[in-house]
């Protein structure tokens, strides 16, 4: 039983290797699709953007797979449970040992100077060469692009987050410390604002409007960031905005329902109902009640 075990585990655990290989083909192909021509960069967006998402699909899967199989074991107690889970988990898949995140001021505030070289840069690369003639278009992409970050913020914080292997534990470690200086990791981050958002909208709607939308969603990232790290560092005055965001963060964490996804804004939870209801406000109506 033992001997079928392993070899299950590690069968599932050469998954995370060949995702280990596609992530450095991805790096090399990366700078292949990019040609020079007539002074324009072409982009092939399925060979730049296709690896990237199977690497990381497979390292998520192969991960959940572990789990699932795990699920399944024998158990004799719990606490024995518990170590031969993890001995196992840390044996059988490497993924999980290199993505835990460990308190790293250096990594955790990169985010707070490399998106705004990149918002400077995408205005500099509109301006100088992408420029169209319709800057309005442009400015109101940028705007478009703030405001869908704030859906792409709750969506990713309510579904990703919270329950998808591998990225779910990096998300405990700051719920279970949340003043430690836990870091996004940038190559994630980079990577969905590249693959994601300006290679796609670059595809279908040109550079001058694409530049704009991923401008705007970069300056909503650096909002989130820092009305995040606002929260849980800063004395934020009472009756202000900010205020009643770190409220609204403080119950997600110590709820043990979930809810208040929105840091950025609280608009998507009160259209979804995903609002926690306050305890201020229950222990009032108590009062007025009794």
């Amino acid at each position: 039983m033992l001997l079928r075990d392993w070899s299950v585990l590690a069968a599932i655990s050469r998954v995370d290797r060949v995702a280990r290989g596609l992530a450095m083909r991805e790096a090399v192909l990366f700078w292949r699709c990019v040609a020079e021509h007539d002074g324009q960069i072409l982009v092939d967006l399925p060979s730049c953007a296709n690896i990237g998402v199977l690497s990381l699909l497979l390292r998520v899967l192969g991960q959940t797979a572990i789990e699932a199989y795990q699920s399944f074991l024998p158990v004799k107690n719990e606490e024995e449970s518990y170590d031969e889970s993890s001995q196992s988990m840390q044996r059988a898949s490497p993924m999980r040992r290199s993505l835990s995140r460990k308190p790293n001021a250096i990594a955790y505030y990169t985010d707070f100077v490399v998106y705004p070289i990149i918002t400077v840069g995408l205005i500099a690369a509109y301006f100088v060469w992408g420029y169209d003639g319709r800057p309005l278009i442009w400015l109101a992409a940028i705007v478009i692009g703030a405001a869908a970050w704030t859906l792409v913020e709750y969506l990713i914080h309510r579904f990703v987050l919270h329950h998808v292997v591998y990225i779910r534990d990096m998300h405990v470690q700051h719920h279970h410390a949340p003043t430690e200086l836990i870091d996004t990791p940038i190559w994630l981050s980079l990577f969905f604002m590249v693959a994601c958002v300006l290679l796609p909208s670059w595809w279908v709607f040109g550079f001058g409007a694409a530049s704009g939308f991923t401008i705007g969603m970069a300056l909503g990232y650096l909002t989130y960031g820092t009305m995040h790290h606002a929260m849980h560092h800063w004395r934020i005055p009472h009756g202000t905005y900010l205020y009643r965001a770190k409220r609204w963060h403080a119950q997600h964490h110590a709820s043990t329902d979930e809810g208040n996804y929105g840091v950025s804004s609280l608009f998507w939870d009160h259209l979804f109902g995903t609002v926690l209801p306050d305890p201020a406000m229950k222990s009032r109506k108590r009062r007025e009640g009794g």
